[in-house]
């Protein structure tokens, strides 16, 4: 199967189709969402000579495997959504604002299109989301009668909205200090498609709404004439992921779903060195059409990101903003002190708060929105998720749940847990791995005897974790092509991120958690010690496969 797996991605040959094709030529039949049975020794026999001289010139490297199949889902539009560009106006007069979609503190959102595409009169009931398939933030400015060059103060003050801007870069050039932006887009951070300053209107329920943003507010001592603001055009989301939380009913396969997305968005931004700090379900966007619909999840709203380019900030007073909303700040965040030499360290704070975000998923109730303080909290008062999540999911949510951001778990390793476990496999990826050549990975034997086990282990489990990484790959190819759709689009978005960044490291990491104890079981343990140990071997085992599979 190598051989055929290497030859389908000869640089002189089409990409990973030709491989498909090849495992159903070749399979006795298909099972796409259980396994896919393939004749080994068929497709191995046929070419395995004419690729040693390859295989041998890949050693010490990454291995090809993955790295053919982190280039077909991280570049090919057609699995990874964000790779598709739209060039839209950049002013307001080419858009026809719909009605008012939402508001806060600092602006309002309102439903949008394009104006050159629709013409006549419209009816409250056709602001639909397919209607009006885009939004508009428009930015409050609490000094419309200050004036600079090119609306430089503008851009400053407002620049952080624009982190997930690809091009923002460019436009904040010279206005803004230290700004360091998203690169590109990603499927799972809120789809930013321009933004530009222009005359604020002033609509039919601005002043209602948000009266202190107008420039008939009461403490303009002047009429302001021509008054300006930030506008930022994105793509439309059905609702938040608190809204949803509360109105829609769903499975634990959809909530495993929506972590996924939530933990592939935070590995972009920590890959990215950004921090959005305001880590709270209001802030996360849901697109779905019906009820039943698994949904597609962003990030949104950066306007307290951290995108400097490093992750500490002086922490000198209290002038000095640490984020967002006080519940959602992970320990070390909550218990900073300001100092002349006080520092506080950002880059595990946003995957605790996904640990909270995990909670309401599954039980629609964040356990600090209330009972719990992230300042005092005990990790024994994080309360059980229920035993039909799986052991592995519910193991990762409270390991990045932990007090000290050196033992928490990392986005990465917690999304390659997720992502496992909504394969097909997902629920027995122990008896899977069994039916690959791995059946030595357990607890106590790694207790016992770890380098021996390791040493036993390291060339059949590498060539059964590629066999794995292909099976899944294919799959993802083919639920694309099967009407009605068994996998929803969503979870194959999921599956497109998540093997666009394949790590062998961090992916027998997160296979360690299939192979712990159920988290009942840990806590019936006769002492915390017993706990540690176990938790021990895990770390260790990662630390030495590091050496094996490099």
């Amino acid at each position: 199967m190598d051989a055929a797996f290497r030859r389908a991605f000869t640089p002189r040959r089409v990409t990973f189709l030709r491989f498909t094709r090849a495992i159903i030529r070749n399979g006795r039949h298909l099972r796409p969402f259980s396994s896919l049975a393939i004749h080994h020794r068929h497709l191995n026999l046929e070419h395995s000579l004419r690729l040693q001289a390859v295989q041998a010139s890949r050693e010490g490297k990454i291995d090809y495997a993955i790295q053919c199949i982190r280039t077909l889902f991280g570049t090919n539009p057609r699995y990874n959504r964000g790779l598709v560009s739209d060039i839209v106006p950049e002013n307001l007069d080419s858009y026809e604002i719909g009605k008012n979609i939402g508001y806060g503190s600092n602006a309002a959102v309102y439903a949008l299109r394009l104006r050159e595409q629709h013409s006549g009169s419209q009816s409250k009931s056709e602001n639909s989301a397919k209607k009006f398939p885009l939004a508009l933030k428009l930015m409050y400015n609490f000094e419309l009668d200050r004036k600079t060059p090119n609306d430089d103060h503008l851009w400053r003050f407002m620049g952080t909205e624009l982190v997930a801007l690809p091009r923002s870069k460019q436009i904040l050039n010279g206005r803004m200090g230290k700004f360091s932006p998203l690169p590109s887009t990603h499927p799972n951070v809120v789809r930013m498609l321009t933004a530009f300053v222009d005359q604020m209107p002033i609509l039919p329920d601005a002043r209602s709404m948000y009266p202190e943003a107008l420039p008939t507010a009461q403490f303009y001592d002047v009429t302001i004439h021509e008054p300006r603001t930030l506008f930022v055009i994105m793509k439309r989301y059905k609702m938040t992921l608190r809204d949803y939380a509360i109105k829609e009913r769903r499975n634990y396969w959809t909530g495993r779903v929506l972590l996924g997305q939530l933990l592939e968005g935070l590995v972009f931004l920590n890959d990215n060195k950004i921090a959005q700090r305001d880590m709270k379900s209001d802030n996360i966007l849901l697109e779905f059409d019906n009820s039943d619909d698994v949904p597609h999840l962003v990030i949104s709203d950066f306007g307290c990101a951290l995108a400097t380019g490093s992750w500490i900030v002086k922490y000198n007073d209290d002038t000095v903003g640490l984020g967002g909303n006080i519940a959602t700040r992970a320990p070390e965040i909550a218990l900073a002190s300001p100092s002349p030499d006080s520092i506080v360290d950002f880059s595990m704070a946003d995957v605790w708060a996904a640990g909270g975000l995990g909670y309401e998923i599954f039980t629609r109730r964040n356990p600090f929105y209330s009972n719990l303080k992230s300042a005092t909290y005990k990790e024994s008062d994080l309360p059980l998720l229920s035993s039909r999540i799986p052991q592995a999911v519910r193991s990762v949510v409270r390991d990045i749940l932990k007090r000290d951001p050196s033992q928490r778990q990392t986005p990465h390793v917690a999304a390659n847990v997720v992502c496992l476990s909504l394969f097909r496999f997902g629920n027995d990826v122990r008896q899977f791995l069994a039916d690959c050549g791995v059946t030595e990975l357990n607890p106590s034997r790694l207790k016992n005897s770890f380098s021996e086990v390791l040493k036993e282990l390291g060339a059949r489990a590498d060539k059964s974790l590629n066999d794995v990484l292909t099976f899944l790959s294919a799959e993802s190819i083919i639920a694309r092509n099967i009407s009605p759709p068994v996998i929803s689009d969503s979870e194959l978005q999921l599956r497109a991120t998540f093997l666009s960044r394949l790590d062998r490291n961090q992916l027998w990491e997160a296979v360690g958690y299939f192979f712990e104890p159920a988290q009942e079981d840990k806590l019936s343990l006769n002492s915390i010690s017993d706990f540690q140990e176990i938790t021990k071997n895990r770390d260790t085992l990662h630390r030495s496969s590091i050496s094996i599979y490099n």
